[in-house]
Parts: structure tokens; sequence; C-alpha cells
């Protein structure tokens, strides 16, 4: 029987029921004992289904994660191609300065900093 079956919620059931019927029998009268076995089962019955549900929900976050975790590597592959492609590109724009003009900026720089 797997955890993910309405029958586990009433074997949880049955099984509360006699245990508070057994240890309620003692002290109580059998219609008291009764009434008390019921409500327990109730109760056991409605927080088994909440429990299952709980446990189907935590059961498919792992596979969301996955999927959203490769579509994360895909992402994350493209954007450093594309930063291996716009540091290819800014060597490039490097190289069409010429020196002059590189000695005018750095020129103009130094006397920024100086005022």
């Amino acid at each position: 029987m797997a955890f993910d079956s309405w029958k586990t919620n009433v074997l949880a059931a049955c099984l509360g029921f006699i245990v508070v019927f057994l240890l309620s029998i003692k002290v109580n009268l059998l219609e008291t004992s009764l009434t008390r076995g019921v409500f327990a089962a109730i109760v056991l019955l409605i927080l088994m289904f909440v429990l299952r549900f709980m446990y189907r929900k935590i059961q498919k976050v792992p596979k969301q994660n996955v999927e959203n975790q490769t579509t994360d590597d895909a992402a994350v592959e493209s954007t450093e191609e594309d930063q291996l492609n716009t540091s290819d590109k800014e060597e490039q724009s490097e190289q069409q300065f010429s020196e002059e003009q590189i000695k005018a900026a750095s020129d103009a720089i130094k006397d920024k900093l100086n005022e």
C-alpha cells in the first residue's frame, strides 16, 4: 500500500479509533468512548488528507526545480558566450584608436584630475 492512497487515510483513522476507544473505555461509559473514538477517527482522517496533500506538493517541487535549473544553465551558457563576444568586440574597438587619440584622452583626464 502506497502512502499516496486514500486507504492510508482510512487505516490511520481506524487505528486512531481503536487506540482512543481502548484508552477511553477504562474510565468512561461505552457511549462516551465510542463518541471520542469517532471524533478521533474523523480528525485523523482529515489530518491524513492534509498530510497527503502536502506530501504530493513536496514531491512535485524538485521536478520543477530541475526543469528551472536546466533552463537557467542554458541562460548562463548563452550569457557567457555573449560576454566573450563583447570582450572580443572591445579589444577590436581599442585597436581602432590611434596613439595620438589615446594620448590626447589621457592628457584630458589628467587635466581634469589635477583641477
